[in-house]
């Protein structure tokens, strides 16, 4: 019982330090559309050097916060050649 406490306050406690320092954090965000123009939802988003990812909405909206720096970012969805972009995120 003391445990799951334990856990639910560890994971609040995240949650509110992760919203924090979005506030403060680069990073990019946009829509992802097919050649015919057609949102791509559930498309995947990977950043190399960080392991991380997300995946677009159900509008084909993503968003990934990053520190400043350099990043190759490789977009996926199936059927669809996989796309490599490069991208500096600055402090500004």
């Amino acid at each position: 019982m003391h445990l799951m406490k334990l856990i639910k306050c560890v994971a609040l406690i995240t949650f509110y330090l992760l919203i924090y320092l979005q506030g403060y954090a680069g990073g990019i965000r946009g829509i992802i559309k097919g050649d015919d123009g057609n949102v791509l939802p559930f498309a995947s988003i990977f950043v190399k050097q960080t392991s991380t990812g997300a995946a677009t909405d159900l509008q084909g909206h993503y968003e990934l916060t990053l520190a400043a720096g350099k990043y190759d970012i490789l977009f996926q969805y199936l059927g669809y050649e996989t796309q490599l972009r490069k991208v500096e995120i600055t402090n500004e």
